[in-house]
This record gives C-alpha cells, sequence and structure tokens, in this order.
C-alpha cells in the first residue's frame, strides 16, 4: 500500500521524518542542537546500508561489495580505505546486529541523520559505546515518530499520524481519476480481481486511503487484509506458516457490505486463505481457481522477492525513483552515494540485481499501468 497506491510527496516527507527525529534527540535526549539542521548531502534515499559497527553509511554494488562509504556529510572514504575496513569481497547483511538497510522510503532519513551527527561529533566512529547509544536513540526518535504503525487517539497519537491528519495534501498524493476508474473496471470484470494486502494497521489504513483514493476507496476491491506480517504472508499453495504451534488464520474485522459494494477486511492469515476468499468473492468455488495472481509492491524483499520466491506468484515492483531524469539516464554523478540503482562508479547496485532477478516487471508508478 505504502509507496504503491499511496504515494508521499517528497522533500515534504523526509524533512517531516528528518526534523522530528533530531527534534526528539536534542530536547529528549540533550544532542548538540545543530543536528536540526538537515544536511543537503545527496545521501537521503532508500537502499543504503548503515554500518553500526563504524557509523558508516555504505552502498552496495551487484555483487554486494562496499562501492561506497559515506563518513559524514562531506567526507567518503577512498577505495583503499574501503578495501582496509571491509576487504574486497561481499557483504553478508544476514549479520542484522551490524547492518541496519534502509529498504524503505520511510528509512532514507536515518541515514541522512547519522551522517549529520558525524560532522557534529567527528569522533563518533571510534567510540563503540557512543555509536551504540546513538543507534538506541535514533530508533527510539524513529519509533517515536511512526508509532510502530498505531494511529493513537488525540494528544497520543504519533507525530506522523498527526501531520497526515492535519495537512494530508501536504504529504499524500491524490489519485487520477483515470486510474481510479481503470482499477474500479479492473475489479468489476469477471476474470480479474484487485486486492490490497498491507502490513499496517485497519486504524492507518482507514486514515490515508480516502486521500489516495477516495471515500469509497474500499468499494475498488474484492478483498482487503491488513496487519498481513508480509514475507510470512506469502506461503506456497494451501500451506499455512506456524510459530510456536500456533497456525496463523485470517480474522474477518469488517464484513462484506453487498448493497454498497464494499468487500470484506481481514487481518493477518496466509496468502492461501486469501485466494480461498476471492474465489468465494468471485462466486467460484475454491478448487476451481487456477489463480494467475500479480502482486505489486515497493519492498524489494518483502514484497517482490517473498511473494515470487514463498507464493509463486508474479511480482511487479514499483520503484518511484525510476521517475527521476538523473536516476535514469545520469545516474550516478549526481549525488554522493550514487542513485538507487547505480552506485558512483556507475556500475549496477546491489538492489538492480535484486530487481533483475525477482521482478517480473518493474514500473515507477501504479498509474503506469494505465499509460
Amino acid at each position: 500500500m505504502d509507496h504503491t497506491l499511496l504515494r508521499y510527496r517528497r522533500p515534504a516527507f523526509d524533512t517531516l521524518v528528518y526534523s522530528a527525529m533530531a527534534s526528539q534527540l536534542v530536547k529528549n535526549k540533550g544532542y548538540p542542537k545543530a543536528l536540526m539542521q538537515m544536511p543537503n548531502v545527496g545521501c537521503l534515499q532508500r537502499g543504503l546500508i548503515i554500518d553500526k559497527k563504524f557509523g558508516i553509511v555504505v552502498k552496495l554494488d551487484w555483487n554486494s561489495n562496499v562501492a561506497h562509504a559515506q563518513l559524514n556529510t562531506t567526507r567518503s572514504l577512498k577505495h583503499a580505505e574501503i578495501v582496509s575496513v571491509y576487504g574486497g569481497g561481499p557483504i553478508n547483511l544476514a549479520e542484522q546486529t551490524r547492518w541496519m538497510v534502509l529498504t524503505t522510503g520511510f528509512e532514507a532519513p536515518l541515514a541522512t541523520l547519522l551522517l549529520r551527527y558525524a560532522m557534529v561529533r567527528p569522533s563518533i566512529h571510534k567510540d563503540a559505546d557512543a555509536l551504540r547509544i546513538f543507534f538506541e536513540d535514533m530508533g527510539e526518535a524513529f519509533g517515536s515518530v511512526f508509532g510502530g504503525g498505531s494511529v493513537g487517539k488525540g494528544g497520543g497519537a504519533p507525530l506522523f499520524i498527526k501531520a497526515l491528519k492535519s495537512e494530508p495534501e501536504k504529504y499524500l498524493v491524490p489519485r487520477s481519476k483515470a486510474f481510479i476508474e481503470w482499477l474500479r473496471r479492473l475489479n468489476e470484470a469477471q476474470e480479474t480481481a484487485c486486492f490490497v494486502v498491507t502490513n499496517a494497521s485497519i486504524e492507518f489504513v482507514n486514515l490515508v486511503m480516502p486521500a489516495a483514493l477516495g471515500q469509497d476507496w474500499r468499494s475498488l476491491f474484492s478483498s482487503v487484509v491488513v496487519s498481513a506480517s508480509k514475507p510470512s504472508f506469502f506461503v506456497k499453495g494451501a500451506d499455512t506458516p506456524s510459530k510456536a504451534g500456533r497456525v496463523s488464520k485470517m480474522a474477518l474485522l469488517e464484513p462484506a457490505d453487498v448493497t454498497r459494494g464494499l468487500p470484506a477486511v481481514y487481518q493477518g492469515g496466509t496468502s492461501a486463505e486469501l485466494l480461498r476468499h476471492l474465489a468465494v468473492h468471485k462466486g467460484l468455488q475454491a478448487g476451481d481457481l487456477i489463480p494467475d495472481v500479480a502482486y505489486v509492491g515497493d519492498h524489494l524483499l518483502t514484497d517482490v522477492v517473498a511473494c515470487k520466491q514463498q507464493a509463486q506468484w508474479k511480482s511487479v515492483a514499483v520503484v518511484e525513483e525510476l521517475t527521476n531524469f538523473e536516476e535514469v539516464v545520469m545516474g550516478p554523478n549526481t549525488t554522493p552515494c550514487g542513485g538507487y540503482l547505480t552506485t558512483p562508479q556507475a556500475a549496477p547496485s546491489y538492489w538492480a540485481r535484486v530487481i533483475h532477478e525477482s521482478a517480473d516487471i518493474t514500473v515507477a508508478d501504479c498509474e503506469d499501468f494505465i499509460i
């Protein structure tokens, strides 16, 4: 849903997240006020990786080697320094205690905040305890901005939610009438069905989807699944995941309203359960339906890779960066860290390989389907 059906306005959104986190650190943790000055470092992009051991922001190439390492807002490591720190081989991102992978647009300002702090406190890279505390504090600030997906009530709502409620037009992009009607026609056709699967809560979905697709947004779909817990949501065939002996099942949150043309809303479950519900919605027997499913997502790991590998669905990657002329044509010379799909050396990035190996189709925006 986020960054696919729902798109955020940049740089307004990035500025909101950075400023809110920096403010939390300054006011609540006593960090220097200079942290509030958001730098224009050119590394505000998803796909960057934070090395928590040394406090360095890195970019990986196609083969998972470190192609670029940014120390602070003005200084990057030279090739010899990169080899000295990381060697000449691929990085193992499975070491989650060391690597923080910024896979979504929500997380992109984290790298900029770290680089700014490294500029304010240059000795941070040599102080393991100070780095550990900073990452703990930054994580706490990030959590306070987004509230872990909770909408909250009144004054207790996270800042992100307050901003969306007060000025939705400042941060959210409304979809075109042509796109909305295309979705409606696609969903109403006998041979097709549209659905939404999101990890967001029902409260958040009901807050933001009307701003993007209109008040009757649910009528554009045959099923809606919230709190899906992707990537474990995606399973092969009729398999269901279990944890500690408990099998996950879809919970009905809101029943279908046939008179208003609104589908049911479910919580959790699996892709297999979703297909059975879609079969019933279309008036088919589950056993008679052999689905040919194309799943559209922006998160390359929990959406694009997972739906293909675990559910064997076709995958469509939404890569917003493709709307940027510099990203597509000029690429590596425009920012210190290169583009999302390129390294500063004009080589394909790690994420370019992920897309190449896992995405059946790649588009810059969902509206590209109707062009």
